[in-house]
């Protein structure tokens, strides 16, 4: 994967994602102008079960991956763990965003379900803020995610698995 660091940003200006907890306020304002948002000025914006909050060091971007409560699972039946809200206000480019968010994702949680990491993308609600030439889902596709179905008015991806490093005998 590429380096988090953008190209017109400083070296002092590298990505650096810390975790976070659910009602963090930096957390939340981002969530806020996030258009995924169901009731904004919440003091939590995580699903019920297990997130892993990651916000940018410094504040301006965040990353939640929500895994279901193994006894309950998740409604359509994947085994999988689903990143809920992504949001980039910073000058970083949000593929190299997305990239060091999931490689921190695996660093955290170790090798992912049976169906892996995935999350849902609304044409309609991002159709404003990207180029028309683009896909939904675009800076996830630059970091290597693939679509995987369209259901509903949603554009579903997956990311990359990550590399099972060997061990030196």
């Amino acid at each position: 994967m590429r380096q988090a660091a953008m190209p017109w940003a400083p070296p002092e200006a590298r990505a650096e994602w810390v975790e976070s907890h659910k009602g963090a306020p930096a957390l939340l304002a981002l969530a806020d102008r996030h258009y995924s948002r169901q009731q904004p000025g919440t003091r939590q914006c995580c699903r019920p079960g297990v997130n892993l909050v990651l916000v940018l060091r410094g504040g301006g971007a965040a990353w939640v991956v929500w895994r279901p409560i193994p006894q309950v699972g998740r409604k359509d039946g994947l085994e999988a763990w689903e990143v809920t809200l992504f949001r980039n206000e910073t000058r970083h480019l949000s593929s190299a965003l997305i990239e060091a968010a999931t490689e921190e994702t695996w660093r955290r949680w170790g090798w992912p379900p049976r169906d892996g990491l995935i999350t849902a993308v609304d044409p309609s609600a991002t159709a404003a803020r990207r180029s028309r030439r683009h896909e939904p889902g675009h800076c996830f596709r630059v970091a290597g995610w693939t679509e995987t179905e369209r259901r509903g008015e949603l554009v579903w991806l997956r990311a990359p698995h990550p590399i099972r490093q060997e061990r030196a005998v």
